[in-house]
């Protein structure tokens, strides 16, 4: 089966149902500002991941997998999509049936935390420089410091 999006198709032969490339396309509108660049590191960082882990893929099932996975994000879930993530990982490489349930929980976990760990770290340490920036007085380029703004 195949769907079509503004910019975007999804086809598949070996997905599950009819459905599927539906939720791709949605999926992927969620955010069609994303670049192309970054849906494909993402996928890089998948191989990686994969291949340290002795999990074999090819490119396309890469592309897969990281396009179930990036479907997650839509789905309600936990702060940092804790669970989720997991489950469509394992899911998604079950589906390709090219690891052991161990292996696809490893490279849940291991790929998770490869996007999610850094991107905490950078956020809480731009928090920091923020908060101490405002402590020293420093200003904005609007002249106030920001604790002197108007609160709404």
């Amino acid at each position: 089966g195949g769907a079509e999006g503004p910019n975007c198709v999804a086809i598949g032969n070996i997905l599950e149902n009819d459905l599927v490339p539906k939720a791709m396309i949605d999926g992927f509108m969620e955010k069609p500002a994303a670049h192309l660049a970054d849906r494909l590191l993402r996928a890089l960082a998948a191989g990686l991941v994969c291949r340290s882990l002795g999990i074999s893929l090819s490119p396309i099932e890469l592309v897969f997998v990281t396009a179930v996975i990036n479907l997650g994000v839509v789905i309600p879930s936990s702060p940092g999509f804790i669970g989720t993530y997991q489950w469509l990982a394992v899911q998604s490489l079950a589906a390709l049936d090219v690891a052991t349930r161990e292996q696809a929980l490893a490279f849940s976990l291991a790929l998770h935390a490869a996007w999610y760990v850094p991107t905490t770290l950078i956020g809480g340490i731009a928090v920091l420089f923020r908060v101490a920036r405002r402590r020293s007085g420093v200003t904005s380029a609007s002249g106030t410091r920001g604790y002197d703004r108007p609160r709404a």
